[in-house]
């Protein structure tokens, strides 16, 4: 029986201080100058750009047909969960840095609202991370700009992203230059992308770890590493 007390007490006390952690967490996090992600702060003079995947057949219920109607709520709603809950939780990375997790794949953000997540976030210096489908994101977010407007761009992390092939490779290259890749490239490829990767993006981002990784938990195992200008290990940072 005192074991059983014993057992319910310490369960409370987890429970308790999980709870104040996400508080905390959501206390840090904004919604609300930008309708198409949320803002995680943190005492930093970076913030990460999240360009976050496709959302799954299996969380289209928490969006309501997230696919189908984009609106701002779905936005910031997707975009809040990735940094505070699922399988995912991209707040919870080893990192310094601020970020803001865009709330769809697609979503690209202008220099103004680039600009104002800079201001929001109180930094100077952006990295740009794209998980999976959040390439698209990306692509479209650096099309109309050069290495020229991205001055404060200190690296890009393409995490198992390659699904563009080609074409996409051919911007990045054509918006960074290939010196700055092959220096501030940083990710890692599983194996159903490796292909594409060895085609077209190897000689792009020398630096994208290769093994030892999985598709979404390559996520939080490799950020912390890359935002100190480190390969990827196997193990988390």
């Amino acid at each position: 029986m005192e074991i059983n007390k014993l057992k319910n007490i310490f369960t409370l006390i987890f429970i308790i201080c999980a709870n104040t952690i996400l508080a905390i967490s959501e206390s840090n996090i904004d919604c609300s100058f930008l309708n198409k992600g949320c803002l995680l702060k943190r005492e930093s003079n970076t913030v990460v750009i999240f360009f976050r995947g496709w959302v799954s057949p299996n969380d289209m219920s928490r969006y309501q047909g997230l696919r189908k109607r984009i609106d701002n709520s779905y936005l910031t709603k997707s975009a809040r969960d990735i940094l505070t809950r699922g399988d995912m939780i991209i707040g919870n990375a080893n990192l310094t840095s601020s970020i803001f997790a865009t709330g769809s794949s697609h979503i690209a953000l202008s220099m103004e609202e680039m600009d104002l997540i800079l201001e929001k976030a109180n930094a100077k210096y952006l990295i740009f991370a794209s998980h999976s489908g959040g390439y698209q994101g990306l692509r479209k977010t650096l099309l109309p700009a050069s290495l020229s407007y991205w001055e404060n761009l200190t690296s890009i992390w393409l995490l198992d992203n390659f699904y563009g092939g080609q074409t996409v490779a051919n911007d990045l290259e054509r918006n960074l230059g290939r010196e700055f890749l092959n220096e501030n490239c940083y990710g890692f490829v599983t194996d159903h992308n490796m292909a594409t990767f060895n085609t077209s993006y190897k000689s792009l981002c020398p630096k994208i770890k290769t093994s030892g990784v999985t598709h979404s938990g390559g996520v939080l195992q490799c950020m912390p590493w890359f935002e100190q200008d480190q390969l990827c290990a196997d193990t988390n940072y």
